[in-house]
């Protein structure tokens, strides 16, 4: 990634933006953008997982690596992009798919 940047005179831009952009709580627009979305909570963003070809590739790769990046954006040409980066978790326990019709699986992410 360094060196990328380096390669093309970014590293002040990625460093500023570490600096100035980077938070582990929610901003109060981010958190309304979000909250409009019906799986938001309190630092934690879940999305239902369905059977489509049964493959599982995503919750796979989350099994795995449980460190994830979401990315939102709205084509308004106006906002900005949001990435949240956090922990996943995956949850097959009754109290998670009765919030999701038809779901298999639940996946948590966990902002931070």
């Amino acid at each position: 990634m360094r060196e990328l940047q380096d390669g093309s005179d970014g590293r002040k831009v990625a460093d500023a933006i570490e600096r100035h952009r980077r938070h582990h709580s929610f901003w109060d627009d981010v958190r309304e953008w979000i909250e409009g979305a019906q799986f938001f909570g309190e630092n934690v963003i879940e999305y239902p997982e369905y059977d489509g070809n049964s493959m599982y590739r995503t919750l796979g790769k989350t099994k795995r690596n449980p460190n994830v990046g979401l990315l939102f954006v709205r084509f308004d040409g106006q906002s900005r992009p949001i990435r949240i980066n956090g922990k996943a978790s995956i949850h097959t326990e009754k109290q998670f798919l009765v919030r999701h019709y038809g779901a298999n699986f639940v996946a948590m992410n966990h902002l931070g």
